[in-house]
């Protein structure tokens, strides 16, 4: 519920946290966040690109990775 809002609403506040989570030991955490880096579209930042990029291709975890990969569609597909 409020995360959502606050992805779409005021993006600022929550990349930071989001970028921070990308690279978590937990590999839900990771997940999560690169799902929420996708959501965000063309408002993610440029910062979490190389990221995702490197999580699709090297995380350990296939759910991480995948998630990393349809992140990596959904921001491209909603640039202009």
């Amino acid at each position: 519920g409020n995360l959502i809002l606050l992805i779409h609403d005021r993006p600022e506040q929550i990349v930071p946290v989001l970028l921070n989570e990308l690279n978590d030991d937990d590999f839900y955490i990771r997940c999560s966040a690169a799902r929420a880096m996708g959501n965000l579209g063309k408002q993610a930042p440029q910062a979490a690109i190389p990221i995702l990029i490197e999580m699709s291709t090297n995380d350990p975890d296939q759910y991480v990775r995948a998630a990393a990969t349809n992140a990596l569609k959904k921001i491209q597909e909603s640039a202009p």
